[in-house]
């Protein structure tokens, strides 16, 4: 939201290390569960006066449904939501709202960098 730029440019930069630990399946392989830091993507959209309900700072994470994901997506969502909790306070200060959105969905996903070569099937 409007106002929390600090907060959120902080928090986004901290977001891969406060999460994937909790979005991993443990002892799953790399895209089949297995989440490092390095698989979290981080996009930023800001908020807007307009916006109803809304706390300073909403964090939405879309990963895959694993059924193993799926059985304790609350808690994951909860244990997410205090490791931010705990940065946004220990960094930037308590006067912050904020909230978690775990959405678990069937996804695709593929891609590709510049220099890299197609693997053929």
């Amino acid at each position: 939201m409007p106002g929390n730029e600090l907060a959120a440019v902080e928090l986004a930069r901290a977001i891969p290390s406060l999460s994937a630990q909790y979005l991993n399946v443990k002892g799953s392989l790399l895209h089949e569960g297995g989440v490092t830091e390095d698989e979290v993507i981080v996009r930023v959209q800001t908020g807007s006066e307009w916006d109803h309900n809304a706390p300073n700072i909403n964090i939405h994470i879309r990963a895959h449904n694993f059924p193993e994901r799926v059985e304790n997506d609350q808690e994951r969502a909860e244990l997410i939501h205090d490791a931010c909790r705990i940065y946004l306070d220990q960094t930037i200060g308590k006067d912050t709202s904020l909230s978690i959105e775990l959405e678990l969905a069937n996804l695709g996903y593929k891609a590709s960098y510049p220099g890299e070569t197609s693997k053929e099937a």
